[in-house]
């Protein structure tokens, strides 16, 4: 019996070294499986990095410095010689050099192999390189930056700016460096809370040996908004808004810090889906949102524009919202036990504009726009930017019955165009339309300096601005000045213009619409 006891206790020894034994080899195996799991993302994301980073460019911004009358530097760049010509800090060229404004670019173009030009097309925030050195000279507007980007080849070179555009805080400036690698767009339209994203930038300045900085993180949410305090009232601040400003950024728990604006963020793939951008600073908080404009359909016809350095156009409909103490995004009192849904309050119409014309009403209460729901001002006016002038928009509507209550009704409105506020911010190096005869022209609504109250809604095409070789003071003409008629034919839009004009000799008589007829010399 002992020896069976014995054999027992050895049988169950036996199981509990095979049992821990195995305990001890799925764990292994769990940690293996871990290990591969967590190695597989690592190496995701080396491959994306590599796969884009040679895209991203860093960017510095150097304040021209006035001459001083009588002042002479004592030691010339042409003459300084030694070890004070190789390390000037002065010298963007000098890797040694560290700038006080910095930020990042993405290259999305370089000329083709062949052409008479070798230049890179970088996309960038409009704030990092405001003021910088344009590629069109304009002699009313000087340069008081210097821009100079660094690749990854480590080569350095001054840029200038080919077309920048404030209302999306966007520009595109070119490089004479056609080694540069475009990047592959993706799709941002697409990205879902949660999906793992990477920046790529130029933090505090790190990547100013052209080696870009990378940090991960996952996608926060969608249309965000920056938080700063809005105030309707203050022109200044309306001035500076951005399309940005009324909700469609990407929101990221990646590290965006100082220099990293007009970086790339990347998917993955290493597909671009976002440009970063501003951070979301809150008095008393010690960390900020990351945020990052999303690579869709609006950015993407933003981009195309400023490649082909012509200025950006947005939608206008022609709608006033009241007094801001009455800008509530629910009707009047009246309306209250009718059952009207959350919109854009129509509080009143431009005469005679877009909303007007497709039969919007006072009163009504705008929920949708080409598919898209609006629960507020900022939504519609977002929805109907994203669109150009003379797009057609699909707009439903409440419209309250009196006792009956409400119903909706869906009308087609052809948009113009929205006055951009920040002349002064736009930079072109094309005329979006043709010129004649030294007459630069566009929408009737196309400066908001221009357009007062529009009581009514402007007509006719905006004199935008006169060149040679009309000599402005041989002409009555001024710019601001709104052409109607072209000798007795009507026009609306530039194309009308450019085609009631492009078969005409000799004298042409232009009406305005003050009722003045001016007549234009060949």
């Amino acid at each position: 019996m002992r020896r069976d006891r014995t054999g027992y206790w050895m049988f169950g020894s036996l199981i509990g070294v095979l049992f821990l034994a195995n305990a001890a080899q799925h764990t292994h195996a769990q940690e293996a499986s871990g290990l591969a799991a967590v190695a597989a993302i690592e190496q995701t994301l080396v491959d994306a990095i590599a796969r884009s980073e040679q895209s991203v460019v860093s960017i510095a911004r150097i304040k021209r410095l006035a001459p001083h009358v009588g002042f002479e530097d004592p030691f010339p760049r042409a003459v300084r010689g030694g070890l004070r010509a190789e390390f000037d800090a002065d010298d963007p060229s000098n890797p040694d050099f560290i700038p006080t404004d910095f930020g990042s670019g993405v290259v999305i173009h370089v000329d083709p192999p062949g052409s008479n030009q070798h230049r890179a097309f970088i996309l960038t925030n409009y704030h990092v390189v405001k003021g910088g050195t344009r590629t069109v000279p304009d002699e009313n507007r000087p340069d008081e930056y210097q821009i100079w980007v660094r690749g990854s080849n480590r080569r350095g070179a001054a840029a200038s700016i080919y077309a920048a555009d404030p209302r999306s805080d966007l520009a595109v400036i070119i490089v004479p460096d056609s080694e540069l690698k475009p990047i592959k767009l993706g799709d941002g339209s697409k990205l879902k809370k949660g999906q793992l994203v990477i920046a790529l930038g130029n933090p505090y300045a790190a990547a100013r040996d052209g080696s870009v900085s990378a940090s991960w993180g996952m996608v926060s949410n969608l249309r965000r908004r920056p938080a700063f305090p809005r105030d309707p009232l203050d022109l200044e601040k309306r001035k500076r808004e951005t399309l940005h400003d009324l909700g469609d950024l990407i929101q990221v728990d990646t590290r965006l810090n100082l220099g990293t604006s007009g970086g790339a963020l990347i998917n993955l793939k290493g597909e671009l889906v976002g440009l970063t951008t501003s951070l979301a600073a809150l008095a008393g908080f010690e960390k900020s949102s990351g945020f990052a404009i999303p690579i869709d359909a609006t950015t993407i016809r933003v981009i195309q524009t400023l490649r082909d350095g012509k200025e950006v156009e947005y939608g206008f409909l022609g709608v006033s919202f009241g007094h801001p103490a009455a800008l509530m995004n629910f009707p009047r009192n009246d309306f209250k036990q009718s059952n009207a849904p959350e919109g854009a309050y129509v509080a009143g119409l431009v005469v005679g504009g877009p909303a007007e014309r497709a039969g919007i009403h006072d009163d009504d209460i705008i929920t949708n726009v080409n598919g898209e729901r609006v629960f507020t001002r900022d939504d519609l006016t977002r929805e109907i930017n994203k669109l150009g002038p003379e797009t057609k928009a699909k707009i439903t509507v409440w419209r309250n019955s009196g006792a009956v209550g409400g119903g909706t009704v869906t009308v087609e409105v052809t948009l113009a165009k929205w006055g951009a506020s920040d002349e002064d911010g736009i930079v072109v190096s094309q005329h979006r339309h043709p010129v004649w005869r030294g007459l630069v022209i566009d929408y009737s609504t196309a400066r908001d300096k221009h357009n007062g109250e529009f009581k009514p809604f402007p007509q006719g095409v905006l004199v935008l601005k006169i060149v040679p070789p009309l000599d402005v003071s041989q002409t009555e003409l001024v710019e601001g000045n709104r052409i109607v008629k072209v000798n007795q034919r009507p026009v609306g839009t530039p194309n009308e213009f450019t085609d009631a004009v492009k078969d005409l000799r000799g004298d042409v008589t232009l009406e305005l619409d003050n009722g003045k007829k001016i007549t234009i010399h060949e």
